[in-house]
């Protein structure tokens, strides 16, 4: 029989277990013999023994007890005695009585006041199993209130990260906000959550996505999964903006709820048209870049009919190695900004212009005549030797030199030129 509890302890974890059992008992030497059996099962057991009832409460409320064994095979003391104390100082504590008639009334009135088990004295098989038992049940409940209490230290990580979070987050009960961050609070105008507490997320959403979010807010509850969707939110302000909400499970301290993240989608399209206007763009002189250029081109060319489709002027920078050693990289920069801002106004609104290298333009004209955009490349090299630019303070100014490439019929591409 010693097997069975030692397996019970390896599955739990706790091979070297120490178990303190109090036992009460007239009789010191029975209740050795009981700690004895208890040994010859493999527990490790630190026994304390007390033959009175007072020395039972005194133990009680000054030492620790696992679990309680308690002889009532005589008339010192009875088990109901034994029971009030019990529930008024350690109700938890599992308390095993020892009896010889398991059967009288008596042990039936302990075992509705809580004992949880009562054994024939002289049974040793039956103490081991019922022992194991509650050794198991007890070193669950010990691991219980470690994961309770590590659940409530994660729980409180996860609010101040919550807190602290960029995201707009809020948990919602049966539709109401039962805890917001101070970005969520923020993006509908309020200051504290006390202004928010008793409102439903219907409140912050138009009326006209009412229905579809109810209907949405069902879906969630019933298969417990997570979602999303997009409605025109409004804060006090009643400023409206579109939105997407983000659905999924949580629970605070223990309770089921619904967990709510907000995302501005006109800060996001905002942010994505600043990518693509850093991805599409050169920073320096706001033109397209090379990649974009080529892009816009390629598209265009193959929808003109015309057996002229239009001229694409290279234009080049000259000296600009030499200007750039006495200036700097900055000092370059800055003046080839000057050169696109002089040369803009001259861009109509189906033309493209784009910085296509170091210090080198392109610009594609619909204009097709080769005197009319011969005499356009003069006119964009007068400008450029003309300007008095702001950089140019000791050294020559730059000047340029242009290239016209026409597209045919059969100009598809820019590698067509």
């Amino acid at each position: 029989m010693s097997a069975q509890p030692n397996e019970l302890l390896t599955k739990l974890g706790r091979n070297e277990s120490v178990f303190e059992v109090l036992i009460l008992d007239p009789s010191v030497n029975d209740a050795e013999s009981y700690a004895g059996t208890l040994r010859n099962a493999g527990f490790t057991v630190h026994s304390h023994v007390v033959t009175e009832l007072i020395d039972f409460r005194v133990s009680l409320e000054e030492e620790t007890a696992d679990i309680v064994l308690c002889s009532c095979c005589t008339s010192n003391f009875s088990g109901p005695q034994v029971m009030q104390i019990v529930n008024d100082l350690e109700p938890d504590i599992p308390v095993i009585f020892i009896a010889e008639n398991r059967d009288n009334p008596e042990m039936r009135d302990v075992m509705r006041k809580g004992a949880h088990d009562v054994i024939t004295k002289g049974d040793a098989e039956l103490l081991q199993l019922v022992f194991s038992r509650e050794a198991s049940t007890l070193m669950i409940r010990q691991q219980l209130a470690v994961i309770q209490e590590q659940l409530l230290e994660t729980e409180h990580r996860c609010n101040i990260l919550i807190d602290n979070s960029q995201d707009a987050i809020a948990y919602i009960h049966e539709g109401m906000h039962i805890h917001a961050n101070p970005i969520y609070l923020g993006m509908f105008g309020f200051v504290d959550f006390e202004e928010l507490e008793g409102m439903t997320i219907l409140d912050l959403v138009d009326s006209k996505d009412h229905q579809i979010l109810k209907k949405f807010l069902r879906s969630i509850s019933d298969d417990v999964s997570s979602g999303e969707m997009e409605v025109t939110a409004s804060g006090v302000d009643s400023k409206s903006f579109e939105a997407i909400i983000q659905f999924s499970p949580a629970s605070i301290d223990g309770e089921a709820c619904t967990q709510v993240i907000i995302r501005d989608q006109s800060k996001e399209k905002e942010l994505e048209q600043k990518v693509r206007m850093l991805t599409n763009h050169d920073v320096d002189t706001g033109l397209v870049n090379r990649q974009s250029f080529i892009d816009s081109l390629n598209e265009r060319l193959p929808r003109f009919r015309d057996s002229q489709k239009g001229t694409l002027f290279y234009i080049r920078m000259d000296n600009m190695q030499n200007i750039r050693n006495k200036i700097g990289d900055n000092g370059a920069d800055r003046l080839l900004s000057e050169v696109a801002d002089l040369l803009m106004p001259m861009v109509e609104e189906d033309d493209l212009f784009g910085r296509f290298g170091d210090h080198t333009f392109t610009y594609f004209s619909g204009k097709s005549d080769r005197g009319l955009t011969a005499k356009m490349a003069g006119e964009i090299c007068a400008k450029i030797n003309q300007h008095k630019f702001q950089t140019a303070n000791d050294f020559d100014p730059p000047s340029c030199s242009i290239g016209l490439a026409y597209a045919g019929p059969n100009t598809d591409s820019i590698q067509d030129f």
